[in-house]
């Protein structure tokens, strides 16, 4: 896949997104350590669409190519830092915004020990080639990617059916040690970029149920081009990571019963990458190759 760097840059850009890698490193060592349960940095510019480099994130020094408003890939970059002192973590890369999280993806790719999931518009920039939900992770990481492209005009119910049916499930089997959330709070009804129909109490209740996994949880902001919806979505956020309970929000979202073209549309896509992993065959881990 060839990329296009569609990121502004001024004069403070640089220090501005070190400054975000520098906090999303910190607050991730924290929140590991068991200084803080959970953590959101509230930083931009964001990060998820910055490509990575799958070797050199291996070597400890993932490489960041600057596309889509993004500058430097901070949770790619968090990982890595706390592999160096974990190397057996198994960390889990959770992506909410509207838009794939395609650079979590393209550095991960083929690292078994990483769970990237993205839960996106379907066709949405930068594409409907971009995070397909029949791409699944390299030969050495074969279901290592989950996507979930949804129906533009999706809101609460769809969104929650998704999570309950799919997302949910695959992060426990996985069983992470950390959990990173890339959230970008675009899906929000109202948003000038996207044309998803989510309310603000989605994101509480989603965060809430992560937090049920008694999993350490790091949050990183990403898009969200409404101030004032945004702002709310964040507050409910932050309100869950307080501690209210995932019912709290339930009761205030918009569920309906499920929509058929909707429901059908996710099941499609999950057997799709079904699919793709059983036509694929995996090749053995780099230390087993003589």
């Amino acid at each position: 896949v060839r990329y296009e760097v569609s990121a502004g840059w001024s004069k403070d850009t640089e220090v501005a997104a070190r400054t975000s890698m520098a906090a999303l490193i910190d607050c991730a060592k924290d929140v590991f350590s068991g200084k803080y349960k959970h953590g959101f940095v509230l930083a931009r510019p964001p990060s998820h669409h910055a490509v990575g480099n799958e070797q050199l994130a291996r070597n400890g020094s993932p490489a960041n190519l600057p596309f889509g408003f993004c500058h430097v890939n901070s949770i790619a970059s968090a990982v890595v830092n706390l592999r160096k002192d974990h190397p057996g973590l198994r960390t889990c890369i959770f992506d909410f915004d509207v838009h794939p999280g395609n650079g979590n993806e393209d550095t991960f790719y083929n690292d078994p020990s990483v769970l990237t999931i993205s839960i996106h518009q379907c066709g949405i920039w930068p594409g409907r080639d971009v995070c397909r939900e029949d791409y699944v992770g390299g030969s050495r990481a074969l279901g290592s990617v989950f996507n979930l492209p949804v129906l533009s005009g999706a809101g609460d119910t769809d969104y929650y059916y998704a999570m309950n049916r799919y997302i949910f499930p695959e992060i426990e089997a996985f069983k992470p040690d950390i959990i990173f959330l890339a959230a970008g709070y675009d899906a929000l009804n109202g948003d000038p970029y996207a044309d998803q129909q989510l309310t603000v109490n989605w994101y509480g209740w989603c965060i809430a149920e992560l937090m049920r996994m008694d999993i350490p949880l790091v949050l990183n902001l990403e898009g969200g081009y409404s101030p004032k919806h945004a702002a709310e979505a964040v507050d409910k956020s932050i309100s869950a990571l307080a501690g209210t309970p995932a019912e709290a929000f339930l009761n205030h979202m918009t569920i309906m019963a499920e929509r058929e073209r909707y429901t059908a549309h996710c099941r499609e896509m999950y057997e799709t990458r079904a699919r793709a992993l059983n036509r694929l065959k995996p090749e053995p881990p780099e230390s087993e190759i003589g």
